[in-house]
């Protein structure tokens, strides 16, 4: 009988965890196969939104990195301090300035070296370190190399600090993520959002990137 009563649990049939974890590697797969044929260069890459002296905010593109990784090419994080990261001059300062703390930090005791650590922290609290980082300290926050969006980048050890701090709190401080979706057709949400909870639980027990 084609009038007959769909039951509800052949109306519905819920897709396995497997095959959705399955799925999304393979978009990840995809995406890494059309970033290594995509020569990443500023002018096509690099859309910044806003910049000072403290912070770079840019909107990444869909199929780049962040940061450098499976590909030979540039990664946002390369443009971004190619374009505004710290000068040569500074970083060799900044690297002198690293080898003279190594050496005097030699031939003192753990509770020597931790005394004067936490001096040099609380005289920091009063008045902020603006000096320069290096690329990779640059990076506060990342993106899957398949989605798009806004990232920031810190232009000094202040800015840093404050913007690790803030995504942090994320659940409880000012800074909040938003993510939307383009999607076409019909997207059962409830079974994608329990397998969403599930990965994020269990990459949450070795840390967030």
């Amino acid at each position: 009988n084609n009038n007959a009563p769909i039951e509800e649990n052949e109306e519905e049939k819920e897709i396995p965890a497997s095959v959705l974890q399955y799925q999304r590697q393979k978009r990840k797969m995809q995406a890494a196969n059309r970033a290594s044929k995509t020569l990443v260069t500023i002018s096509q890459h690099l859309q910044t939104i806003y910049t000072d002296e403290h912070i770079v905010v840019t909107n990444k593109p869909s199929g780049i990195l962040c940061v450098p990784g499976v590909n030979s090419n540039k990664s946002l994080l390369d443009l971004v301090f190619e374009m505004y990261g710290a000068s040569e001059e500074e970083l060799e300062a900044l690297a002198a300035a690293a080898a003279e703390e190594a050496n005097r930090g030699e031939g003192e005791t753990k509770a020597q070296k931790r005394r004067r650590k936490n001096n040099e922290r609380n005289s920091q609290t009063s008045t902020p370190d603006f000096s320069v980082v290096t690329r990779d300290n640059m990076i506060v926050h990342r993106l899957d190399m398949d989605t798009s969006g806004i990232v920031m980048f810190a232009r000094n050890r202040h800015a840093m600090s404050k913007l690790h701090e803030a995504f942090r709190q994320k659940d409880t401080g000012s800074t909040r993520k938003v993510y939307e979706a383009l999607l076409v057709g019909w997207l059962d949400v409830h079974c994608w959002m329990d397998v969403a909870a599930s990965s994020s639980s269990s990459s949450s027990s070795v840390g967030e990137k």
